[in-house]
């Protein structure tokens, strides 16, 4: 299970005056379904993406994986852990437009002492309906750069799932490939968790937790 316990982030505004980006007293994310966060634009959501897969340590609080504090974890240890844990569909992609899809994809693999088959990031392509002979990402359509992104985001297998507007100026032929995605990902018992706006995606999700200014107005007590 994944919960997040007293979890605050500060910024600061133009003015260098602190503001409170995120508050969270308790919340716990439901593996084997999809859990949608929404709010308006700025209410948080994908400071809340950050803190969970440990790109951003909070102020205070803890980010809580199988009973354990990740938010504690040296810095190393924290990298480690989201290597492992944790599949991050952004919502820019991120990807390397020189690289070819295979490249892109396979490109965690690189890193670290992870021992994957190379054959992975083939397979994971073509379940994507990724065509693998484009010499670049950049000659790829949008929704084919949305699922290469989604590939590379399964390439560890992770357990939990985050996707920040998946569906996001796709059309609707993309994003319903999206969703089925998310869905099967659900199905396998994945802790899959969107920050969405998309009706459809919403209509997924099992649980909702709604953000607004940074505060955790609704969502599913654990």
């Amino acid at each position: 299970m994944l919960k997040l316990s007293g979890v605050s982030v500060t910024f600061q505004d133009a003015m260098g005056k602190p503001f409170k980006a995120l508050e969270v007293a308790h919340v716990g994310f439901e593996p084997g379904c999809i859990i949608a966060v929404s709010g308006p634009s700025g209410s948080g959501k994908s400071t809340l993406l950050h803190v969970i897969a440990g790109l951003l340590p909070p102020a205070n609080g803890d980010v809580i994986w199988q009973e354990k504090s990740v938010s504690r974890l040296p810095e190393t240890q924290r990298d480690r852990w989201r290597r492992k844990t944790i599949g991050y569909l952004f919502q820019d992609f991120q990807l390397i437009p020189e690289l070819t899809p295979l490249g892109n994809v396979a490109l965690p693999g690189t890193f670290g002492r992870n021992r994957i088959p190379k054959d992975r990031a083939a397979l994971l392509l073509t379940q994507f309906g990724v065509p693998q002979s484009r010499s670049s990402t950049a000659v790829l359509s949008r929704g084919e750069q949305q699922r290469v992104a989604f590939a590379r985001a399964l390439y560890f297998d992770p357990p939990v799932i985050l996707a920040d507007e998946p569906t996001a100026s796709l059309d609707q032929a993309n994003a319903e490939v999206v969703i089925d995605h998310l869905m099967t990902l659900a199905s396998q018992g994945k802790t899959v968790i969107t920050a969405s706006h998309d009706a459809a995606l919403m209509a997924k999700a099992k649980h909702h937790v709604r953000l607004d200014r940074g505060l955790v107005h609704a969502g599913m007590a654990t």
